[in-house]
C-alpha cells in the first residue's frame, strides 16, 4: 500500500498551487479571496499532518486525504478558468456567475472537517470557524453579489483597448518556422524555416486582408492576438485558397472553413468564411491553450501559447511534456512553429 506521506506531499503541492492561482484571478475575485483563505488553513492542516505519527490512523487519514485531493483538483480547474477573465465573460451568463463555487466550498468544508477529525489537530477550532456552514453561506452570497456587480460593470464598459499578450506574446515566442517539407508547398525548394514561413504568409496576404476586419474583431472580443488567428488561417487553408478548399471543405471533406475545424469533433457553426466560424475556431484555440496551461504549469506563457497552437491541430493529449518536442505529433512536425512564424509576419502587417 502506498505510504501516507507519498500521498500527502502531492496534495500539499496542489493546495499551494490553488492558493497561488487565487491571487491571479480576473473575475469572481471575492469568491476566490475566500477560497484562498480557506485553502491557506488547509496548508497549515497538511503541514501538521506531516509532523504527526500517522501509523495508528492510516485508513482514516488515507480516506480523508483522497477526498481532499479530489476537491482540490476541482478547485484548481475552477480557479484556473477565472485567471482568464475574457473566457469567463464569453462563456458564463449572469445567472451562472459564481454558482460553481457553492458545491465546491461545501465539499471543501466536508473534506477539511474529516481530515481535522482524523488528525485531531490544534487548528480545529479555527477550521470550524472558517468553514462554519452558516458563515460560509453568508460569505458566498455576499461574494456572488459583489462579483456579479463587477461582471455587469465590465459587460457595460466599451472595449477601448485589449491585451494581445493575454495568452502569451507571439512576438516573443521562439519558432523554427516551416520545415523543409512544408516550405516546398509553393514550389520553392531553396529555403525553409522562418524565411519560408514569411514568404508563404506573404503569398496569402491579399486573401487574408479580405478577412482582416473580422479577424481583428474576433481577436478583440476574445482576447486572442489577431495575428495568431491569421497565422492559423494561413496555415490551415492558405486564407481560403481555391487550391485548398472547395465550398469551404478540404479534399477529404472532413475539415471545414478558414480555420479547418474537424467535423468529427465539433458541431460546425456558420459559413466557412464568416465571423461565426472564426469565433468557433478561436474558441477551440482558447480551450486548447487552457488545457495546455493545466497540464504544463511550469511552461512559460509563450510556451503554453505555442503548445496550445499544437493542441489546436493534434489535440491537447498529443502534445508531449517535453517542450522541445511540442510539434512531435503534428503534420510535418512543424505546425505550431509554422503558425507562430506566420503570426509574426501578420503582426507586422497590421493584424493587431
Amino acid at each position: 500500500m502506498e505510504p501516507i506521506m507519498s500521498i500527502l506531499q502531492p496534495i500539499l503541492e496542489i493546495t499551494l498551487m490553488v492558493y497561488n492561482q487565487c491571487q491571479k484571478v480576473k473575475s469572481n475575485k471575492k469568491h476566490c479571496a475566500h477560497l484562498s483563505k480557506r485553502v491557506s488553513l488547509l496548508v497549515e492542516l497538511l503541514k501538521a499532518a506531516q509532523e504527526q505519527d500517522l501509523c495508528d490512523k492510516t485508513v482514516l487519514v488515507r480516506k480523508a486525504l483522497t477526498e481532499l485531493g479530489e476537491v482540490l483538483q476541482t478547485a484548481m480547474e475552477l480557479v484556473q478558468a477565472h485567471v482568464d477573465a475574457c473566457w469567463i465573460e464569453r462563456m458564463w451568463n449572469t445567472e451562472e456567475m459564481g454558482q460553481q463555487f457553492d458545491p465546491l466550498n461545501m465539499r471543501l468544508s466536508q473534506a477539511a472537517d474529516t481530515l481535522s477529525l482524523a488528525l485531531q489537530v490544534k487548528h480545529r477550532d479555527q477550521l470550524q470557524e472558517v468553514f462554519n456552514d452558516l458563515r460560509r453561506q453568508k460569505e458566498d452570497e455576499e461574494d456572488r453579489r459583489v462579483d456579479l456587480e463587477e461582471w455587469l460593470t465590465r459587460r457595460m464598459t466599451p472595449i477601448t483597448d485589449y491585451d494581445v499578450g493575454r495568452y502569451g506574446d507571439v512576438m516573443k515566442t521562439e519558432t523554427t518556422g516551416a520545415s523543409a517539407a512544408t516550405a516546398r508547398q509553393d514550389g520553392n525548394n531553396e529555403i525553409s524555416g522562418k524565411p519560408a514561413s514569411f514568404e508563404l504568409a506573404e503569398t496569402d496576404l491579399d486573401r487574408m486582408n479580405e478577412y482582416k476586419d473580422i479577424i481583428i474583431k474576433v481577436g478583440r472580443e476574445t482576447g486572442v492576438d489577431p495575428a495568431v488567428i491569421a497565422g492559423i488561417i494561413s496555415r490551415s487553408s492558405r486564407a481560403g485558397s481555391e487550391h485548398v478548399l472547395e465550398d469551404g471543405w478540404n479534399a477529404n471533406r472532413d475539415t471545414f472553413g478558414l480555420m479547418q475545424i474537424t467535423k468529427q469533433w465539433h458541431k460546425l457553426k456558420g459559413d466557412w468564411d464568416r465571423e461565426e466560424h472564426i469565433k468557433q475556431g478561436t474558441g477551440i484555440l482558447i480551450s486548447s491553450i487552457r488545457d495546455i496551461k493545466r497540464r504544463f504549469l511550469n511552461w512559460t506563457k509563450e510556451q503554453q501559447l505555442k503548445g496550445g497552437i499544437a493542441a489546436y491541430y493534434a489535440g491537447p493529449r498529443n502534445v508531449p511534456a517535453e517542450y522541445e518536442k511540442v510539434d512531435e505529433n503534428t503534420f510535418a512536425k512543424d505546425y505550431s512553429n509554422y503558425v507562430v512564424a506566420r503570426a509574426q509576419f501578420y503582426r507586422e502587417h497590421g493584424f493587431l
